[in-house]
């Protein structure tokens, strides 16, 4: 029976037409609204990447370094290195230049630490090596005037590096000086992540953005409306950490990028339900949000699950950006599913596209019929790639935070490499009281002597180095003299019951719990374990490392496990779990055990990309799996799983490589950050996403043609439509029409 429309219904209609074109024009001036308010929180993230923010906050490492930091204060210091025949004079007015800031507390040269020797009695003979591998370099080509910081420079590390530059500068020594030092690496890590220096590539990420819209949606003036939503889901979520009391580093740095590929998406797959559904106006925009809202809940939760599951670890800016990105989730798929349709209300909805002719390749049915070699040679693959996994190892070092052509990051590796390394080892000896001062200099000056014995050590600095061969009162008489000069000052404390061995040595990621252990082996060979504390930059980045690597293991298997639950819940049959489990774990397994056998390290980037990547592949496998189970519910007769496969691939297939090609390319816009870690990790996502759409398309068909179908007969005509299944395909009219 045709039903007719009379004009009662049009008049009803038109009134509901014209009350949901008001609530989208004032939902949409409501997120007009809050943009600015969005965009002053988020302009007001403070900066922050201090060395302590990036390492564990807890344990035995960080106990002693705080206790250290106690008792000698925190030294930060600027190091200027210039070349040896540079004139004493434009050395020594660099000194006073820099003395003059009021932020460096002191200075020193190679030449007022021999002054300072001098006065304490050191041979002069003894002055020159004593100097190499602090001051000067070992072939003495280089030298480095040190400028510690005051509180007021440490509270400014920008201003005091402005400072040192401009003082480098008056010098006349800017062409030739090497400028290095760990305020000066976090000066340029915050320069970095402030909005100046990520809006190119977030611009060019929105553009081509813009013009995917435009192409799916046919319009510029929607596509302009759809940016805004995208940039509002963007926004809230930096405001959101604002609020939340978050900085912003180089990790979150990363986060619109992420948020904008998700509101992208969300955007997309909303205006290809637009584009397939029944009716007109209001009616359509109803039936698009009925089909999307199921799916984009999953794949928002999924998504949420792996993000969600990086607060796990001990790396607080990675802790903060797995909550962070999760909200960035939810706020997309509330663009996607609310201001979208609203803007495609407001804007008159989608040009009309002619629908493209099915593509004759029947892929689908030669994978499914050609199952067996598949998986064989999927197995093998794989197989062949998990033996690298196991030489995956984790890695911090300063120099791969920094761009590489960067002049900071050249002038790092040249002090570094040249004059003295950069990481320290900090060795505390806390004698019995009531030792005698001489007795303690001798233990100190042994240690010292049995450390530079080392391979590894470059240099080790201690209140001995200022001292001659001095005994009894005159030796404390003399070490009296010594702590008022700045120089020697941080050596000891001033009564004695602290003295402080500071080891300059070569600890390469990777090996710095063999250095550091090696050290303290030759410190308890000559005092008690009770009297001696290592500490140091060395052993907090070993004790980083490995919160690295096990926060990236256990993430991943919390995020394994959280998007396993939410596919069986959605399956509702363990056999088809098992099968996706199996593949949204190849691509994991591929990638990774390719990086292990190329040798790569985990550092911060990678740690966050598994548990990203897997939450943004299950989107694909979720249109898949409900395809197939829709091919299940209208099979005919028994162990028809190949064609239910073969045809869940070929239905879904196009819209699981348009999602993937999406998110890929969205991620692979990061590749433009100035930030190493980050553009690791838009290669690494971007890579775990290809190898997805494989897995997917070739892997997974593959598996679910093995699952029997039996004792499920079902008249096509009495199959109830269901929104998942209208997600899975670019056109779904002939299933309407079976339903």
């Amino acid at each position: 029976m045709v039903s007719r429309r009379g004009p009662r219904s049009a008049e009803v209609e038109a009134v509901t037409d014209h009350a949901a074109r008001r609530c989208a024009l004032v939902l949409l001036i409501a997120a007009g609204i809050s943009v600015p308010l969005f965009g002053v929180l988020a302009a007001g993230l403070p900066v922050n990447n201090d060395p302590e923010a990036w390492l564990p906050a807890d344990g035995s490492n960080r106990t002693a370094y705080d206790a250290f930091r106690r008792t000698f204060g925190t030294e930060e210091a600027i190091l200027v290195a210039v070349p040896a025949d540079t004139s004493p004079r434009t050395v020594a007015a660099l000194r006073q230049r820099l003395e003059a800031s009021p932020f460096v507390q002191h200075a020193c040269t190679p030449a007022s630490i021999a002054a300072v020797m001098r006065e304490m009695n050191v041979p002069e003979d003894q002055i020159e090596p004593r100097l190499t591998g602090l001051l000067r370099s070992q072939d003495g080509r280089w030298s480095t005037v040190a400028a510690a910081l005051s509180a007021e420079g440490a509270a400014d590390r920008a201003g005091a590096v402005r400072a040192v530059r401009n003082a480098v500068a008056a010098a006349r020594l800017t062409s030739e000086a090497k400028v290095a030092g760990g305020p000066v690496v976090v000066g340029e890590l915050d320069r970095l992540s402030r909005p100046e220096a990520v809006t190119p590539y977030l611009a060019g990420m929105f553009a081509l953005g813009l013009v995917v819209l435009r192409l799916v949606c046919g319009r510029w003036g929607l596509a302009l409306a759809l940016g805004g939503t995208v940039g509002w889901s963007v926004l809230g979520a930096l405001a959101g950490v604002r609020l939340a009391g978050g900085e912003m580093n180089l990790i979150l740095a990363a986060l619109p990028a992420l948020v904008l590929v998700f509101a992208l998406t969300a955007s997309v797959h909303f205006l290809h339900y637009h584009a397939d559904a029944a009716g007109d106006g209001v009616a359509r925009i109803i039936v698009a949000v009925r089909a999307a809202a199921k799916p984009t809940a999953w794949a928002t939760a999924t998504t949420a699950a792996g993000l969600l599951s990086l607060g796990l670890s001990e790396v607080r800016p990675v802790a903060w950006f797995g909550p962070a990105g999760a909200l960035g989730a939810v706020l997309a798929a509330f663009g996607g599913l609310v201001l979208t349709p609203a803007a495609v209300l407001l804007c008159g909805g989608l040009k009309p596209v002619t629908p493209h002719a099915a593509p004759r390749i029947d892929w689908a049915g030669w994978v499914v019929g050609r199952r067996r070699a598949v998986l064989a040679l999927s197995a093998a693959a794989v197989a062949a790639c998990a033996i690298g996994l196991p030489r995956l190892s984790a890695k911090v070092d300063a120099a791969d935070l920094l761009p590489g052509s960067g002049q900071v990051s050249r002038d790092h590796r040249f002090v570094g490499e040249r004059i003295t390394p950069a990481e320290s080892l900090e060795i505390v000896l806390r004698p019995t009281p009531g030792t005698p001062f001489g007795e303690t200099l001798g233990r100190v000056r042994t240690i010292a002597e049995a450390l530079g014995e080392r391979d590894s050590v470059r240099h080790v600095a201690s209140a001995a180095l200022f001292l001659g061969e001095v005994e009894g009162m005159g030796g404390a008489r003399r070490m009296s003299q010594a702590r008022t000069l700045p120089e020697a000052a941080a050596f000891v404390t001033a009564d004695g019951g602290a003295w402080r061995l500071s080891v300059r040595a070569i600890c390469p990621p990777g090996r710095r719990a063999a250095v550091v252990e090696d050290l303290r082996a030759v410190c308890l060979a000559h005092a008690r374990a009770d009297e001696i504390s290592v500490t140091g930059l060395a052993p907090l980045l070993e004790a980083a490392e490995v919160a690295i690597y096990v926060g990236f293991r256990d993430s991943l298997l919390a995020a394994t496990l959280l998007i396993a639950l939410a596919v069986l819940f959605a399956t509702g049959d363990w056999r088809v779990w098992l099968t996706a489990g199996i593949a949204n774990l190849v691509p994991l397994v591929t990638i990774f055990g390719l990086l292990g056998w190329a040798g790569r390290s985990v550092d911060v980037g990678m740690m966050m990309t598994a548990s990203v990547a897997l939450g943004l592949a299950v989107d694909g496998t979720f249109h898949l799996l409900v395809r197939h189970r829709a091919e299940v519910r209208g099979a005919e007769g028994e162990n028809r799983g190949a064609d239910c496969a073969a045809a869940a691939a070929t239905a879904a297939g196009p819209a699981v490589v348009q999602a993937a090609v999406i998110a890929g390319v969205g991620m692979l816009a990061l590749t433009a950050s100035p930030f190493p870690p980050t553009a690791r990790f838009g290669w690494l996502t971007a890579a775990l996403m290809a190898a997805a759409v494989l897995a997917d398309l070739l892997i997974l068909p593959a598996l679910l043609a093995g699952l029997s179908v039996r004792g499920r007969v079902v008249e096509r005509a009495t199959v109830p439509f269901h929104p998942l299944i209208e997600y899975v395909g670019l056109t779904t009219e002939p299933l309407r029409q079976a339903a």
